[in-house]
């Protein structure tokens, strides 16, 4: 609820922007729910939106860090809303599954994401979290020509993110001994998932992101 209608907090007005401006989370963001269980309409809650949105923005969605970056000026933030939409639309154009949300919901009638949810990690908080944490360092870490930024776009969007994929496993993707594959949300898996997939943009890409 905080995520939705806290009109204090400069991340949270952030979010709820993104969710109403951009036509990928426009209609298929859930305002009010702790989880979008089975749902087949909505992408994240608010809350998830929000928490991809401050690992894009500041890298982390550790609490402190977020507070740190609270007191934002209004020339700031609109460069911050316009780098976020940037990235996720560029993103969205470039991968074959995201090209489907650049249709209105409203003018979408047979797009399941909860069977997306169930084949892919991107389609769960936890790899967008991943994604968002490449893009701030597209926009916020080097300096990057705009073709260099459409490039390591481009090596994010073409990355694996099927749940069979090898980058997951044992990280954001655990098998059991019947071979279901869960996705963990730890901080820890997903900073190893994340280090795996930076060395995988920087060779799709020949560009290098740290360092």
């Amino acid at each position: 609820m905080l995520a939705a209608f806290d009109v204090s907090n400069i991340l949270a007005s952030l979010t709820r922007q993104l969710a109403k401006e951009l036509v990928i989370f426009d209609g298929r963001i859930d305002k009010v729910s702790r989880t979008v269980g089975k749902d087949p309409s909505y992408l994240f809650t608010m809350n998830q939106l929000k928490v991809c949105t401050a690992e894009f923005l500041f890298g982390s969605s550790r609490k402190q860090v977020i507070e740190s970056r609270s007191n934002q000026k209004k020339g700031e933030t609109s460069l911050l809303l316009a780098k976020a939409k940037a990235f996720y639309m560029e993103f969205s154009k470039n991968s074959e599954a995201w090209k489907a949300l650049l249709i209105p919901a409203s003018a979408t009638s047979n797009l399941d994401l909860y069977t997306l949810r169930q084949q892919r990690i991107d389609f769960n908080s936890v790899g967008f979290q991943i994604i968002s944490k490449i893009g701030h360092l597209i926009f916020f870490g080097k300096k990057f020509t705009d073709e260099e930024q459409n490039k390591l776009i481009s090596a994010v969007a073409h990355i694996d993110y099927t749940r069979e994929s090898p980058l997951w496993q044992n990280n954001v993707v655990l098998s059991d001994e019947s071979g279901n594959r869960k996705i963990v949300s730890q901080m820890a898996a997903l900073e190893k998932a994340f280090n795996i997939v930076v060395k995988e943009v920087e060779n799709q890409a020949g560009i290098k992101l740290i360092g």
